[in-house]
């Protein structure tokens, strides 16, 4: 379904927008539901596993996994996509991040843990 949206958008933006080749408006909106959805519940699975605090913060954030998963890594990005060197600790469940050194603005961090990698949003704010 993603897959017939996207090619329908790469064909209007190409101005290819035949009658024929478009799905109806029904599809397309139950393929938007459904991503919306997947999205909507990817989110709250993250929500429940996984605490971010403080956030914003000046000094340092701990990134805290509430179940069983094991953090392994944890990397930070700028909003550029640029690797940011950071000083952090892991322990089994949690990693705490210090950023007094870093410029005040929006980073990511990236956190790999047993059984996958997560993206979360960081706030520097001194």
């Amino acid at each position: 379904m993603f897959f017939i949206m996207l090619l329908c958008l790469c064909s209007i933006v190409r101005g290819q927008t035949s009658p024929d080749f478009l799905p109806s408006d029904s599809i397309i909106r139950e393929g938007v539901e459904s991503i919306k959805s997947k999205i909507e519940s990817s989110m709250d699975v993250t929500k429940a596993f996984f605490k971010i605090y403080p956030n914003p913060s000046s000094e340092y954030v701990t990134l805290q996994i509430l179940s069983s998963l094991s953090i392994l890594t944890v990397d930070l990005y700028n909003v550029t996509g640029v690797k940011i060197p950071a000083s952090y600790t892991i322990s089994i469940n949690k990693a705490t991040i210090y950023v007094s050194k870093l410029l005040p603005g929006c980073y990511i961090s990236r956190v790999t843990h047993t059984r996958g990698v997560l993206s979360l949003p960081l706030i520097v704010k001194h």
